[in-house]
């Protein structure tokens, strides 16, 4: 059974009416994660529903789950924004006084730079890894054929690998790339702080190495969530304590800001196009605008073939969080803990009513299904939902810095959603979330002064 793209997008858009007067209460701005996912995904119902993008037809169950599964996570956003209010309000929270600039400019660049150098290693760890691999893909790309067999050769030794026991050296191997990625992550971090202060040629260093990097291993993803996770950087660290000044900054942007942006629009179509392009010599520009298209509604098409293909949409035996934390779990796995690992990818399926494209990312909803059935639907976009809202207040409403790093990572992955759960599936990342805020420490003026800080009504926006 399947049911007409209207009715879902009208009981969307009656949805979103009706929480206005609550958006209003719960954003510090034009940006939030609540807004961040009505766009992403009312772009993606938008887009994904027009004749050309050919689609099969989307059946009740797929509406079911965008429609449950949004509901859970803007609840969650209100609560974990009123709770963290809530907590003010009692004086159970104590902050830096101005703590969005409190930064030793001096400590900033200097942890920056070291960050930039680990990031580097990282990269050249990574590289010399999967040497072998790459050098069989650009042997393909030179002599005219693809280079996306090397990309499959190795993610599937990188699988071979997480079910493997670790040894000493593996473990001590282990711990420095976790090290190294905390590090280089907390310097795409501290670019966008940079990048607010002027010094926009050092805030650029982590993102020229990164670019570098998905030139060599043939692959996008990193740069792109790199890439996102300095966007949204720059954002909260120049958010003012008013909320009405928020809305009345953007008059005033001159050509040479609206020039900045379109150049970097431009670099990031190209490092889109270059791996592309690699991994398929034939691809042109404009097929390139088309790949990008079947990149952003292909995983919702994936998923929808999934829902006719399991009418119970749960299926009968639960992973228990092994999908969407992979990367935790092959960790324990290698240490020996008795896990029972799924493979890291799915099935590729045909998505398209007409065409013959595939796809094996079915949006991050399906990981919740196969670990926790419809529970999991509901409950994990709720806490990532209340999680990310009460960041959003730590940092806009109480200015704590520290957390523009763990909130980052969130937006980021709120941003890709519509594509996969990759970020929370990477162990380096949920490392990486829980470690920023102690690492943003080594960057704060050595005699930061704590007070209390009762916020007023129209300092919370209520």
């Amino acid at each position: 059974m399947s049911l007409p793209a209207t009715w879902p997008i009208a009981i969307a858009v009656t949805g979103i009416l009706a929480a206005l007067p609550v958006l209003r209460r719960t954003t510090y701005g034009p940006l939030s994660p609540f807004s961040l996912y009505l766009f992403v995904w009312g772009s993606l119902v938008a887009v994904a529903t027009l004749p050309i993008v050919d689609l099969t037809r989307i059946r009740t169950g797929t509406w079911l789950l965008l429609l449950v599964s949004s509901l859970g996570f803007c609840v969650g956003c209100i609560h974990g924004w009123f709770i963290e209010q809530l907590a003010t309000r009692r004086g159970i929270r104590r902050v830096i006084a101005g703590a969005t600039g409190a930064y030793d400019s001096v400590r900033l660049k200097r942890m920056h730079l070291f960050g930039c150098v680990a990031l580097l290693s990282l990269l050249v760890l990574q590289i010399h890894r999967f040497g072998p691999y790459a050098l069989d893909g650009w042997r393909a790309v030179l002599t005219g054929g693809e280079g996306l067999a090397f990309r499959r050769t190795y993610l599937e030794a990188g699988f071979r690998a997480a079910e493997t026991t670790v040894d000493s050296g593996g473990l001590a191997q282990g711990l420095l790339t976790y090290a190294l990625f905390a590090i280089g992550m907390q310097s795409v971090v501290w670019s966008g702080a940079l990048a607010r202060s002027g010094h926009r040629l050092q805030a650029m260093l982590p993102l020229l190495v990164m670019a570098g990097y998905a030139i060599v291993a043939v692959e996008r993803s990193s740069f792109v969530n790199a890439f996102l996770i300095f966007l949204f950087s720059y954002y909260y660290h120049r958010q003012p304590r008013d909320p009405k000044a928020i809305y009345g900054h953007f008059a005033s942007y001159n050509w040479r800001q609206i020039g900045t942006f379109g150049a970097v629009l431009i670099t990031v179509f190209v490092m889109v196009y270059l791996p592309l392009k690699l991994r398929n010599p034939s691809l042109t520009v404009l097929g390139t605008t088309g790949s990008i298209v079947e990149y952003f509604t292909g995983p919702l098409g994936a998923l929808n073939v999934f829902v006719s293909d399991n009418p119970r949409i749960v299926p009968p035996h639960l992973a228990w969080g092994t999908y969407s934390f992979w990367g935790a779990a092959s960790v324990a796995l290698r240490l020996g803990l008795p896990i029972n690992l799924p493979p890291n990818w799915l099935d590729f399926v045909a998505y398209q009513t007409h065409g013959d494209r595939l796809s094996n990312v079915y949006t991050w909803l399906v990981y919740f299904i196969l670990d926790f059935g419809w529970a999991g639907v509901v409950i994990v976009p709720y806490l990532l939902g209340c999680i990310a809202s009460s960041l959003q207040y730590k940092v806009l409403a109480l200015g704590r810095a520290a957390w523009i790093g763990t909130l980052a990572v969130l937006m980021t992955q709120i941003a890709m959603s519509f594509f996969a759960f990759s970020l929370i599936r990477d162990f380096r990342f949920v490392l990486f979330v829980v470690v920023s805020p102690w690492l943003a420490k080594l960057v704060r003026p050595p005699a930061a002064v704590r007070i209390p800080f009762y916020p007023s009504v129209t300092e919370v926006g209520v």
